[in-house]
C-alpha cells in the first residue's frame, strides 16, 4: 500500500505510479491523501521520474 503526502502536486512534477496490466498501463498521480492498495508481488509496477521530491508512506501487508 502507498499513501501519498504531496501537497500542491502538479502533473508536470511526474512521479506517477505506473502499473502494467495485460490490458495496458495505468498511471496513478501521487496526490496528497491518495492511498493505493495493490498486490505488488503480482503486478509489475514502477515509479516514473519525479521532477521534485516525492513523499509517501509505503507498507506491505501479509497474510499469516
Amino acid at each position: 500500500m502507498i499513501m501519498y503526502l504531496n501537497t500542491n502536486w502538479q502533473p508536470a512534477d511526474g512521479g506517477q505510479l505506473r502499473i502494467h496490466q495485460s490490458t495496458g498501463e495505468q498511471n496513478i498521480e501521487p496526490l496528497n491523501g491518495k492511498s493505493v492498495f495493490f498486490k505488488s508481488s503480482e503486478l509489475v509496477h514502477e515509479v516514473l521520474l519525479a521532477n521534485k521530491v516525492r513523499m509517501s508512506i509505503t507498507g506491505w501487508l501479509t497474510v499469516a
